[in-house]
């Protein structure tokens, strides 16, 4: 589990793979559950990233 800390939060995220850097935001959800099977298709040409909102599920506020 990694977590980043920034001012007021700490993020929850999940990297993959390697390569140039994309960086997956989740929408509505907040989560990176929805990016996770598409996340490990790109990391065979990509460090993709994905991360939980400030706030939602494994994110702190």
């Amino acid at each position: 589990m990694s977590i980043c800390e920034v001012p007021g939060a700490g993020l929850y995220y999940e990297t993959y793979g390697n390569g140039p850097l994309l960086i997956m935001i989740p929408g509505a959800s907040g989560t990176a559950d929805s990016f996770r099977m598409v996340a490990e298709h790109l990391a065979a040409h990509h460090t993709t990233l994905i991360y939980n909102r400030r706030g939602f599920s494994r994110s702190s506020r």
